[in-house]
């Protein structure tokens, strides 16, 4: 906890007056003690590399496997420890835990400025807000995951350190205010903003020192990206500086009673990054349009890992040929069929005989994951464009023609395709559909602008195989390769491109459970990304990896707080009489971010004329609560970390590999 300690005659001796109020410098050689001290034991370790990953930091990585220990139950078990703390908080602690911080930011206040009534006064009616959030997230956590004893301690202390962070920053916007003679107090929307992002930051520690998680990679970081880390930063600052126009236009007591400041400071954020690439799509309408293509199209080598996909694999290969038939050049396929136990193989020979227009051959390994597979077919072409197509992907009939003419330009090392669900008749058709429209042909796409794609998904993805080849091929023993190859060209230099000429249709998992087994790969790939490539350990790599790939990591703990906070407002409005004064006006904000995004959806469908999804648009929150729900249990698949100081100083056996999908 902070150091608010130091006598008033040693803090008094050196002060200054600023604003009517004496600043005393003693107090404030204390008040930066105490940031040294919350730094040094909440960043410090964030900044310190994982280190259980025996991989070679490029191709390899060498981590436990997922467990699959009821991930569920462990939801609901947060759910309902959260839901526990919220009651006894709310019943029996709200107002003596709230009093108690309101003290502890007075009195680290007062060693700085000697004022205690103007002091007290910013401090009054104090509120938890977004703290109690974040400090239940922990403790619920502790309490939930799968993993020592000890682990379970360390994860609790989160909650601790958090607390002794937003006390620093409270006490400071306490100073600031009275200093500056602003309205500025620690316990409406600003301090509550403040605090949601102190807590993102605490819960990346808690990722990436708790969780068995990729070592950063090595690979080296070439090219300056000057342009874009300007551009991307000028974005970011115009829509802060929106931010905080809004924070003072809620300065009023309408907007900072009750439950208010708390919502707003959950969804504010989320509405910020909507403004942020709204204001990308801008910049990306002034860049030049896509080149013409090549009078000679160039050789391709389209290559497929499979792994029991007798199903749909003949669809796949048929839709190959007669986009070959369009596209004029060589079209090279490489079915590599990853030990299958069904007949993919003889699947995969029968289609591959019937080509036409394009040539192909299969090949066989023992089973060993989809990377594997991938480096097994990158293997046996030559052509220097590669495209990796999923097993259950049909290509539309443009799609190499369009895909071919980015590679003119020897700075474009990926391109990436409009993803779209295969004709489907079912709900989870629908909200993909949307789901693809918002993701691909909006948030990936504006990103460009800034070469800020972090993720070119292996549904369809071409790329050089000169640079490939360079950096060992596809990553093995991690979810995620896909991102990891687009994390990696952008590393080298490359720029990443999508194209939404380009159309391909996937397959979409029909039943609620096999949408959930996806779902639960796709989000434990992003902390896997994550650990690799955050900029703090393996540098500043461009936009993708400061801003995409942090601000994604980020909605993960946003995922954990949207839901949370839906259980503290029932259980503060039903026990707590004060707080339903403004709880109509608090619950319009959800109500307004996600109105907001279906008018966006709407406008998509129209852009793109695809029209199916319009009907089911306004189910769009119930896909957006799925969504939040699997990218939690996603969190409980991660084996923790052992916590036993004493068995840490022996050595420890390697984690066996075991294939990755």
């Amino acid at each position: 906890m902070p150091v608010a300690t130091g006598s008033p005659q040693m803090s008094r001796a050196i002060a200054m007056d600023v604003n009517g109020h004496q600043l005393a410098l003693g107090g404030l050689l204390l008040y930066a003690l105490d940031i040294a001290l919350v730094l040094a034991v909440v960043v410090v370790p964030l900044l310190r590399a994982p280190s259980d990953d025996h991989g070679d930091g490029v191709g390899s990585v060498l981590i436990p496997a997922p467990t699959r220990v009821a991930p569920f139950v462990r939801f609901g078990g947060v759910l309902a420890c959260f839901a526990a703390l919220s009651v006894v908080y709310a019943a029996v602690l709200l107002d003596p835990v709230n009093r108690l911080y309101g003290q502890l930011v007075g009195g680290l206040a007062a060693i700085v400025v000697h004022d205690p009534g103007a002091v007290g006064a910013a401090v009054r009616d104090p509120s938890l807000g977004t703290r109690f959030l974040y400090v239940a997230l922990f403790i619920c956590l502790a309490v939930t995951v799968r993993g020592t004893f000890g682990r379970r301690l360390l994860i609790a202390a989160h909650a601790a350190w958090y607390l002794a962070a937003t006390m620093c920053v409270d006490a400071g916007l306490v100073v600031v205010g009275l200093v500056t003679g602003t309205a500025v107090t620690p316990f409406g929307l600003l301090g509550n903003l403040l605090a949601n992002l102190i807590g993102v930051i605490v819960f990346f520690r808690f990722v990436l020192t708790s969780l068995h998680v990729p070592r950063p990679t090595t690979i080296p970081i070439r090219g300056r990206r000057l342009g874009e880390n300007g551009v991307m930063l000028l974005v970011l600052l115009g829509v802060v500086a929106l931010v905080l126009l809004l924070v003072m236009v809620f300065r009023s007591n309408v907007y900072n009673q009750g439950l208010v400041p708390l919502v707003l400071s959950i969804y504010l954020p989320g509405a910020a990054g909507l403004f942020i690439y709204l204001g990308l799509a801008v910049l990306l309408a002034q860049r030049s349009p896509a080149p013409t293509g090549s009078a000679e199209p160039p050789p391709i080598d389209v290559i497929t890992p499979a792994y029991n996909e007798e199903r749909l694999l003949a669809r796949h290969i048929r839709a190959i040929d007669e986009a070959a038939r369009r596209y004029g050049g060589r079209v090279h396929v490489v079915i590599c069929d990853d030990g299958s136990h069904d007949s993919t193989k003889s699947v995969a020979q029968a289609a591959i005989n019937a080509l036409t227009a394009a040539t192909g051959e299969v090949s066989t390994i023992s089973h060993a994951g989809k990377s594997a597979a991938l480096n097994a077919a990158l293997g046996k072409g030559d052509h220097e464009l590669v495209i990796r197509v999923d097993a259950d992907v049909e290509v539309g009939l443009d799609a190499f023609a369009f895909t071919s003419r980015w590679f003119q330009d020897p700075l474009i090392g990926m391109v990436g395709a409009l993803n779209l669900p295969s004709t489907g008749r079912t709900w989870f058709h629908r909200m993909r559909e949307l789901e693809c429209l918002w993701g691909f042909g909006f948030g990936r796409r504006t990103l460009q602008a800034v070469d800020g794609i972090g993720c070119v998904p292996g549904t369809y993805v071409a790329f050089r195989r000169s640079v490939a080849r360079q950096v060992g091929g596809i990553v093995d023993g991690m979810n995620g390769e896909d991102a990891d190859l687009t994390m990696t060209f952008g590393r080298l230099g490359y720029r990443v491109i999508l194209d939404p000429q380009i159309r391909i249709y996937e397959d979409v998992p029909p039943t609620l459970l096999e949408f959930r087994e996806q779902r639960l790969r796709w989000n434990r790939a992003l902390v896997h990304v994550f650990a690799r490539h955050a900029f703090f350990h393996a540098g500043l790599a461009g936009p993708r990896t400061w801003f995409t790939l942090t601000r994604v990591q980020a909605w993960r703990a946003q995922a954990f707080t949207h839901l949370l906070l839906a259980v503290y407002i029932l259980t503060l409005s039903l026990l707590v009489p004060a707080y339903r004064s403004a709880l109509l006006l608090a619950l319009m904000v959800p109500v307004v971010t996600q109105a907001l995004i279906i008018a966006l959806l709407v406008a998509l469908c129209f852009y793109y004329r695809r029209l199916r999804p319009l009907p089911f648009v306004l189910s769009w929150w119930a896909f957006f609560l799925l969504r939040h729900v699997f990218m939690i249990e996603a969190m409980f698949t991660l084996p923790s970390r052992e916590a036993h100081p004493l068995r840490a100083l022996q050595p420890r056996p390697h984690p066996v590999a075991q294939p990755v999908r």
